[in-house]
C-alpha cells in the first residue's frame, strides 16, 4: 500500500496575519511563548479596520408600517413588484403585502 503525501499552501490568516498552528502541536507555555506578539490586539485592530471599510459604503435603511416599497421578484417577470410594509419583524426585517394580493 502506498501513501500519498501532499501539502496545501499555508497562508496567513486575514485577521491576525499569522499562520495557523498545525493540530499536531500542543499548547504548552514556555519562555518562548512570552516572546510571541499579542494576537488579540492585532485581531481587534484588523477587525476595526475591516468594519470601518464596510460601514463607509452602507446606507442606513428603515421602513415604517404603510411605506410603499418594491420587492425583487426572483421567480420571473416582472423583476420588481410593488408592495406595502404591513409589519416590522425586527431591526432588519419587515413583512410586505404585495399589491397583487400575495
Amino acid at each position: 500500500m502506498s501513501v500519498c503525501k501532499f501539502s496545501l499552501p499555508i497562508q496567513n490568516h486575514t485577521t491576525c496575519d499569522h499562520r495557523p498552528v498545525p493540530s499536531t502541536i500542543t499548547s504548552k507555555t514556555s519562555a518562548l511563548d512570552l516572546m510571541v506578539p499579542d494576537f488579540g490586539s492585532i485581531v481587534q485592530k484588523n477587525q476595526e479596520r475591516q468594519k470601518m471599510a464596510h460601514d463607509g459604503g452602507v446606507k442606513v435603511r428603515s421602513f415604517r408600517v404603510g411605506d410603499a416599497v418594491f420587492v425583487e421578484n426572483f421567480n420571473g417577470s416582472p423583476k420588481w413588484i410593488a408592495g406595502r410594509v404591513i409589519a416590522n419583524r425586527g431591526p432588519l426585517s419587515v413583512t410586505i403585502q404585495l399589491n397583487n394580493g400575495t
